[in-house]
This record gives C-alpha cells, structure tokens and sequence, in this order.
C-alpha cells in the first residue's frame, strides 16, 4: 500500500522510467491528459480509496487484537 501511495507522487520519474502499460497513475495519468474524465475514473478512485481504507482499517482491528492478547497473557 506505501509503495503505491508513493507511486502516486512520483507520477513524472514513474512514467519516464517504466516501459510498457505503466503503473495505474501513469496509465490515469496519460489518460487523463487525452481524454475528459467519465464516470469511469471517479468509479477507479472510488474502488481504490474504498480498498485503500478497508486496509487501513483490517490492519489496525488486528494490530489492536494482538496488542491486548500481549497485555492480557
């Protein structure tokens, strides 16, 4: 999750140095400057903050579940 964050704030060295179809921000990205935005790319970060968040969340529910069974025993 770090490494694609990250991905997102080095859109430019991203796109320079990747060959292909890219990352998903450099493919937005390209996308994004060729064509108007469509329900599509709201529907695209949408999904990811969506996963993004749900990750967030599961890893701290089971950080928090083995701190207290580190306390309790």
């Amino acid at each position: 999750m770090f490494s694609f964050a990250i991905s997102w704030g080095e859109l430019i060295r991203t796109a320079f140095v990747s060959s292909g179809t890219g990352t998903l921000p450099v493919y937005l990205f390209a996308r994004l400057q060729t064509l108007a935005p469509t329900p599509e790319f709201y529907a695209v970060g949408t999904v990811i903050t969506t996963v993004a968040v749900f990750a967030v969340l599961v890893g701290g529910i089971l950080l928090t579940k083995q701190r207290k069974r580190l306390f309790l025993s």
